[in-house]
């Protein structure tokens, strides 16, 4: 409301709002029903005046935030000019002014005076000074270190106004097309958009789809926030992801041809979903003239990622070889670099709410006798790890690979060291899917053992609220688990973590070393964990010396041992 904002305002500027108040039957409004407007005030044939909008034009002109904050300067009151001295003025030497951004809803007022009244010496800038912080400081310096100016940082959309708005206003040209080739291109990849994510539109004249760098309503992760009645959301959803300007390819055809060759050859295409992917991979004009294909990010979720490798979780896990959509990895055939994005498993709103294969709900009844609803999830690092598993042949011969996201450090280790290998040390990959799609339903959703709980407990909302390295320790966090639960460890293979909740893979209290053949060393942390579903401290402690072995260092032949004798 507008007297809510009244009160959270500093002195200099609530003295104007005392000075002129809005109308009684505002005070109680919100600020998308009025915004305060201040009363006329006739203005002055003031000198002072008219320096000061003199001086904040110049320096608008090499200064971009002071420009685009469009401040506007009026007298406060009408009390006599301070320059040129007369009798009228005489005794006067301290003038208020109204200073107000564009951006701001209430104006400041701020003292100035002129340092001398000489007639004899011209009126500028130098000889105007501001009262602030209880020190008279000089105009320009009060100006280039505006209180508000650096607003316009905040976001994107806000510094590309700034940047608007200021060479609209300094006159000035740059010579874009006298740069060298290489460096065109890559301003043309930065004005068209930050991320390229391609969609396929009808044409009407061609009566075909044809693929463009993005539109609103396809391939946009930011769709349903973008259609929010909220004001704020709505912003900060165009601020993460808006369409391409494709104004920039109007200026000619010189530029419409660089632009779109850089755009198209030198960005990350993004998809969403696997629905967006083979829209634009089937569309039949696509720009066969560019290599537009070498960097892709898969940004889909659990259920899309399920779905493209075929895979249906009711409970027990199937797969269905001719819906597995993975081959369309393998016959792009430019595709270079890929990235493997694994979102936020389990937000509270969206259209990934519901995600999980195996999310149910479960009731109880509390001590008051009241039926609660509880949300069971499954271990979201084994889901991450089963899907690795079902992708890799698709995607082992590709030579650039990325794991983002929400992965567990341990998991991103041990695919970059398969991957990185090309699987040459002979570990059998065949056999973790047969062990996989032979687990019972009475073993399955797999259950959540990280030291940070994989269920959504408040805090749990965002990738750096994931606890990508295990490191949470219980009992620091409100959001804890379960009640007395323990911080576990795994063991290390070649300076890699493998500490794999689906694998129940705990050691006792005290730290165990088992040293092999190879000299790699396997190290587990305290856990005392009485769950009837994890071994016994006492037989994984003797069964870690001897199924924990290996006969090299490219050799990952423990993982397998430990995933047949666990199923």
């Amino acid at each position: 409301m507008l007297k809510t904002r009244i009160k959270g305002l500093e002195w200099d500027r609530r003295v104007v709002v005392r000075t002129y108040p809005p109308p009684e039957n505002c005070l109680n409004l919100l600020q998308g029903e009025y915004r305060y407007q201040l009363s006329y005030i006739k203005r002055q044939h003031d000198p002072v005046l008219r320096i000061i909008w003199r001086t904040i034009g110049e320096l608008g002109k090499d200064n971009m935030f002071l420009s685009a904050a469009g401040i506007m300067v009026q007298n406060f009151n009408q009390y006599p000019v301070i320059w040129p001295a007369s009798s009228k003025n005489e005794g006067c030497f301290i003038k208020y002014y109204l200073f107000k951004e564009c951006f701001e809803e209430f104006p400041l007022r701020v003292a100035i005076r002129v340092t001398s009244r000489d007639l004899a010496l011209p009126l500028t800038a130098d000889r105007v000074v501001v009262l602030a912080d209880n020190e008279w400081k000089p105009l320009k310096a009060w100006l280039l270190n505006w209180q508000g100016t650096e607003r316009f940082i905040w976001g994107t959309n806000g510094t590309l106004y700034a940047q608007q708005k200021w060479w609209s206003k300094n006159g000035r040209v740059f010579r874009l097309m006298d740069l060298p080739r290489e460096l065109r291109l890559l301003i043309f990849q930065q004005a068209l958009g930050r991320f390229i994510h391609p969609a396929t539109l009808y044409n009407r004249h061609s009566g075909q789809k044809h693929v463009t760098l993005g539109c609103w309503r396809k391939n946009n992760p930011e769709y349903d926030m973008c259609r929010s009645d909220n004001d704020w959301n709505r912003i900060q959803a165009e601020e993460r992801y808006s369409p391409p300007n494709y104004a920039l390819l109007r200026i000619s055809r010189l530029v419409y041809t660089e632009a779109l060759e850089g755009a198209w050859e030198g960005t990350r295409k993004h998809f969403i979903s696997p629905e967006d992917l083979f829209d634009v991979l089937e569309a039949p004009n696509v720009p066969v003239r560019l290599n537009w294909l070498t960097k892709i990010q898969l940004n889909f979720c659990t259920q899309d990622y399920l779905l493209f490798l075929g895979l249906t979780a009711n409970p027990a896990i199937r797969i269905d070889p001719s819906s597995s959509n993975g081959h369309q990895l393998k016959a792009i055939a430019t595709l270079k670099d890929l990235e493997i994005h694994f979102r936020n498993p389990y937000p509270k709103y969206g259209r990934d709410a519901n995600d999980d294969p195996w999310k149910r709900f479960t009731s109880h009844l509390s001590d008051s006798g009241q039926i609660l609803m509880t949300e069971n999830y499954s271990c979201y690092k084994t889901i991450v790890d089963w899907i690795m598993v079902f992708m890799f042949p698709f995607i082992k011969d590709i030579s650039k690979l990325r794991l983002t996201g929400c992965i567990k450090t341990s998991v991103k280790n041990k695919w970059s060291y398969i991957l990185s290998n090309k699987f040459t040390h002979g570990y059998d990959i065949s056999a973790e899917r047969a062990s996989i799609l032979a687990l019972p339903e009475s073993s399955l959703p797999p259950v959540c053992s990280c030291p940070q709980t994989c269920y959504p407990y408040g805090k749990f909302a965002n990738l750096y609220d994931f606890d990508h390295d295990d490191a949470y320790v219980p009992g620091t966090c409100s959001c804890e688990r379960a009640k007395g639960s323990e911080h576990h460890g795994g063991y290390l293979i070649d300076g890699m973590h493998s500490n794999d909740c689906r694998l129940g893979l705990y050691m006792d209290r005290t730290q165990v070393e088992v040293s092999t053949k190879a000299g790699i060393k396997h190290s587990g942390a305290a856990h005392n964990n009485n769950n009837d579903n994890t071994l016994e401290n006492e037989n994984l402690t003797s069964n870690a010396s001897n199924d924990i072995t290996t006969a090299g260092k490219d050799d990952l032949g423990p993982l397998t041992p430990v995933i047949e004798s666990r199923i």
